[in-house]
């Protein structure tokens, strides 16, 4: 069943104004929440000067918290300060209410371990099964492809979720897809094609 972010419903622990900023960085496919907006270490940051949670690890950038972190603060208030929202879905740059739990990060790390996404090593050979290009790239891959769909006029979340799980499929170290990509970056034009590519490996601001 889809799944839909109405600006006009605003959550009980912000302001009307913070909200439509929030639901404009987003899209929805069947099964995810992407958040288009700035990114740090795979996951994504939101700014909004009148949050309340204590938690601001960079001070200088003011009230800027992880996109997952505002969302449930919105709903939910604010979170006890050593606790991180750990995603259900495995996608970091999915903030999907419901695929969202606070928890401790040693719980968040155990689970990685225990569905082997933590990254290690067997002499030369990686043997886990986190993405191959690290939730960094990952992510900023599956922004940039979901920003494209949209511009191109894709708007079915069915269309769109398989847009992102070929995006995944990707960086899968098993490569379990066989299904050829609605999207890849060789389908653009060269010059494109290597203007994304820098875009993917610059940092955004924050």
């Amino acid at each position: 069943m889809g799944y839909t972010l109405d600006p006009a419903v605003v959550p009980p622990h912000t302001t009307e104004m913070a909200w439509v900023r929030f639901c404009a960085k987003t899209v929805v496919t069947t099964h995810h929440v992407i958040w288009t907006g700035a990114l740090s270490k795979g996951y994504g940051t939101f700014h909004d000067p009148e949050f309340r949670d204590l938690d601001l690890e960079l001070v200088s950038h003011g009230a800027t918290v992880t996109a997952t972190r505002w969302l449930w603060s919105a709903y939910h208030g604010p979170i006890d300060l050593d606790m991180r929202m750990m995603h259900a879905c495995n996608l970091p740059i999915c903030v999907r209410l419901a695929s969202l739990e606070p928890g401790q990060q040693q719980w968040n790390i155990q689970d990685a371990a225990n569905q082997d996404r933590l990254a290690r090593r067997h002499g030369h050979v990686r043997v886990d099964k986190a993405d191959v290009r690290g939730a960094e790239l990952q992510s900023r891959t599956i922004r940039f492809a979901v920003k494209q769909a949209i511009r191109a006029g894709v708007t079915d979340p069915g269309l769109l979720d398989r847009i992102v799980q070929d995006v995944v499929a990707e960086g899968d170290p098993d490569r379990l897809s066989a299904q050829t990509p609605l999207f890849r970056l060789a389908d653009l034009p060269a010059p494109a094609r290597r203007a994304q590519r820098r875009r993917l490996t610059q940092p955004d601001a924050a």
